[in-house]
């Protein structure tokens, strides 16, 4: 879809089309533009791993694509705006770095993590937060979305 970094290979298998504009593994999730909401249940682990993408409106005439995944040890959600029904400069690179910091976490060994409630959560939304926190031990957050998380984890592969 547009272009969206493939999900989680656990889940990958059980993404089907939810709806005319969202594809996923989560049935009955919140409007993809409540970033709060979605990262509130992630630092909970109120919901199974899932991965959710589609098109919402972010206002008259513009389009938000739409990338959540809450899958272990990270949860990401993240928003960019579609150029002509396509994915922007700026979505690509938001998306090749999603990749960058999946691979990363898939390849941490299961200690790294310590056991619910440790999770990075990131938001990065064009037009919304663009923050990371870090629920486990020696909690951490900081700004820039998944550009800024992807040190935060390079620093915890190192360390782990």
């Amino acid at each position: 879809m547009l272009g969206l970094p493939e999900p989680p290979s656990p889940l990958a298998s059980r993404v089907r089309q939810l709806d005319d504009w969202r594809a996923g593994t989560r049935e009955g999730a919140p409007g993809l533009a409540s970033p709060l909401r979605f990262a509130k249940e992630a630092t909970e682990w109120k919901v199974d791993d899932y991965v959710l993408a589609g098109v919402e409106g972010v206002s008259v005439d513009l389009d938000g694509l739409y990338f959540h995944v809450s899958f272990g040890p990270v949860a990401v959600f993240s928003q960019t705006i579609l150029d002509s029904g396509s994915l922007s400069p700026k979505g690509r690179r938001l998306f090749d770095v999603y990749s960058e910091l999946a691979v990363i976490a898939s390849a941490l060994p299961p200690h790294s993590f310590p056991p619910p409630p440790a999770r990075l959560v990131v938001m990065d939304f064009e037009y919304g937060p663009n923050e990371w926190h870090w629920t486990g031990p020696q909690p951490a957050q900081g700004l820039g979305g998944i550009h800024g998380a992807l040190p935060f984890a390079l620093q915890l592969a190192r360390s782990g």
